[in-house]
């Protein structure tokens, strides 16, 4: 009879990702309280943000015991936002959510699943979110306040594949964005498009780090799922 499982739990958790039981629990403490809040309509004195979807994994809320996709998400999310002594990501909790939105750890297994054995700069699986400022044109706001206040706005895309694939959707993107929103000359500065920041994640190079600190420490990994006698 097999009796492995497939989940390790927050201690283990805590040693595979380099870190301590009692940030694991605050990132949960978080996530756990995000998906309790209600919704509210967009355009609210104090709009809620919709809940990131971490763990990956329903049944981890309730047992937190977590599977390979919810650590997988978690060493994206941490590979995102580390300080690399030259410039700091987003912190932990709006990487998990980057991670959410765009649907990184479903999208890359899906894609490694397609592309063996793997040339890493070819074959790499990239996640991208890319983001323009609109000017708010005349009318009620159909959108949330953020914090570059109440005249502007943004909107965003996510793009995944090769590196190639993600710059080619940005740039494609921007251009279409630029050109669909932004009347023809002459025009104000209060009508403008532009591009303003764009995230790029390797989900490729997390999930080596990952499988290898896993590996070092006995863990299988199989068919993207832990194997743990």
């Amino acid at each position: 009879m097999n009796s492995a499982k497939n989940t390790i739990p927050t201690d283990l958790l805590a040693r595979l990702m380099l870190t301590d039981a009692a940030e694991i629990a605050s990132w949960r403490a978080n996530a756990d309280q995000q998906a309790m809040l209600p919704k509210i309509e967009l355009g609210a004195e104090f709009p809620i943000m919709e809940p990131f979807s971490w763990p990956v994994e329903v049944d981890s809320i309730y047992t937190h015991e977590y599977r390979f996709s919810d650590t997988l998400a978690l060493e994206i999310a941490r590979q995102l936002s580390d300080d690399t002594s030259i410039s700091v990501g987003p912190p932990m909790l709006a990487a998990l959510d980057v991670v959410a939105y765009t649907g990184a750890v479903q999208r890359f297994f899906e894609y490694d699943a397609m592309h063996q054995p793997p040339i890493k700069p070819i074959t790499d699986f990239w996640i991208a979110i890319a983001s323009a400022r609109h000017d708010l044109e005349e009318g009620e706001r159909p959108f949330a306040i953020t914090a570059i206040g109440g005249d502007e706005y943004w909107s965003n895309i996510h793009v995944s594949g090769s590196f190639d694939q993600v710059t080619q959707g940005i740039k494609q993107w921007i251009v279409r964005e630029t050109n669909e929103y932004t009347p023809e000359p002459p025009h104000t500065e209060r009508d403008r498009v532009d591009a303003g920041r764009v995230f790029l994640v390797n989900v490729s190079t997390a999930a080596r780090r990952l499988i290898g600190r896993a590996q070092a420490m006995g863990i299988k990994i199989v068919e993207n799922e832990f194997v743990i006698a």
